[in-house]
């Protein structure tokens, strides 16, 4: 047995020792339940230790129990062994990947969102689908960071990535890496003079974009517009405030609830507001991040009504925590809520006007081939209608 393995015995034992000498005190400060369950994890670990058939790898066995505890708070904390970890603090990235924005659901890694004309996208691999393999490696319980890792590498490189939907087999496919780069706010004027703007990524300097692109519009006559955040989930959670103030007449943006600081709320400026007009916002299941914090600011606000299908569900924060094995915790310490202080972590927004998404991201803001647009430009022309009697 290890230095590690025997400290964590020790420690268990130990733990055990205090409880049974100072109960009352321990059961005061951490409740009888925390305490029984340690005491059972502390068995458990004594017995496979000891009367397992074979011989057993309690480093192993114990980053195994150590993963499992960090897979029952939510898909981006997790346990990283001591190369992960020192490989997460050195803070070193491959210049190419697939682009395919990673989360975590049900133990396996899920495709948050892919980006526009990446090698996933091309692959024809969609948000919601589930990755069970990575070059032969089991995904299973293995966190987004180790994940990343793997899908990484140089550019020109391959990856064989194997995708699967809940009820379906396994199907491998080859996907060429390349150098990520940021993508434009794509926009155009509808029928009806009805501005359209998707944003794929929420990174610095997106907002003055979108402001330009908004004056843009209204030069053309835009009377109305669509905000288009399906399958956008990338770029820094704090930048859903210059999003969300482009829109709203000041007013809370957010909220942030941590265990151990006062709860924080973000505000937006008056003087940044881009447009006042009527405003409908798409969303999917690959929307998270930063565009979730902003639709539900939208949606709180009244500001604008959701279109599509419930947004992922991903808006913490996390910390990296070292141990004194070498490896660490990547462990989420706050969390955005919306305006009204619901949570968005783990649970994401439920759009007031549910349609289904096209098949293909590459239908996205065709109309006549895009149900959740047709709906939402359905809409803004009733507004208009009602607007004008």
């Amino acid at each position: 047995m290890t230095s590690r393995s025997r400290f964590v015995l020790s420690l268990l034992s130990t733990v055990a020792v205090v409880y049974l000498a100072s109960g009352p005190l321990m059961r005061r400060a951490l409740g009888d339940t925390g305490y029984t369950q340690l005491s059972i994890f502390h068995e458990v670990v004594s017995m496979i230790r000891d009367s397992y058939v074979d011989p057993v790898n309690m480093d192993r066995t114990l980053d195994a129990a150590e993963s499992g505890l960090l897979e029952a708070l939510d898909g981006d904390s997790g346990y990283l062994d001591v190369d992960d970890f020192k490989t997460l603090q050195a803070g070193k990235r491959a210049t190419g990947d697939t682009g395919i924005v990673l989360g975590r659901r049900f133990g396996f890694l899920t495709v948050v969102a892919t980006r526009p004309n990446s090698p996933a996208r091309k692959a024809g691999i969609k948000a919601g689908d589930y990755i069970k393999f990575i070059d032969g490696k089991h995904t299973h319980n293995i966190t987004v960071v180790k994940g990343e890792r793997l899908l990484e590498g140089e550019p020109g490189t391959t990856v064989k990535v194997a995708i699967f939907k809940s009820g379906t087999d396994a199907v491998e496919t080859a996907v060429v890496r390349e150098r990520p780069s940021a993508s434009a706010p794509v926009s155009r004027l509808l029928e009806g003079g009805i501005g359209y703007i998707a944003v794929s990524d929420l990174n610095d300097g997106v907002a003055g974009t979108l402001k330009a692109t908004i004056a843009g519009l209204q030069a053309q006559g835009a009377r109305a517009l669509v905000l288009d955040l399906r399958s956008s989930a990338t770029g820094p959670l704090k930048n859903a405030v210059a999003l969300s103030e482009l829109f709203v007449k000041g007013g809370v943006v957010t909220k942030l609830a941590s265990r151990n600081a006062p709860e924080q709320t973000l505000v937006a400026s008056e003087a940044a507001r881009a447009w006042s007009g009527p405003l409908a916002v798409l969303v999917d299941r690959g929307t998270a991040g930063a565009a979730e914090i902003a639709a539900a600011c939208l949606a709180d606000s009244e500001r604008a009504s959701l279109f599509g299908e419930n947004t992922f569900g991903r808006a913490g924060i996390q910390k990296q925590i070292p141990l004194e094995s070498g490896g660490g915790l990547l462990l989420t310490v706050s969390r955005y809520m919306t305006p009204k202080g619901q949570p968005i972590n783990g649970k994401g927004l439920t759009p007031r006007t549910l349609v289904r998404n096209p098949d293909s991201p590459e239908a996205f803001g065709a109309p006549g081939k895009d149900p959740v647009l047709d709906k939402a430009v359905e809409a803004l022309k009733a507004t208009a209608l009602k607007a004008a009697a």
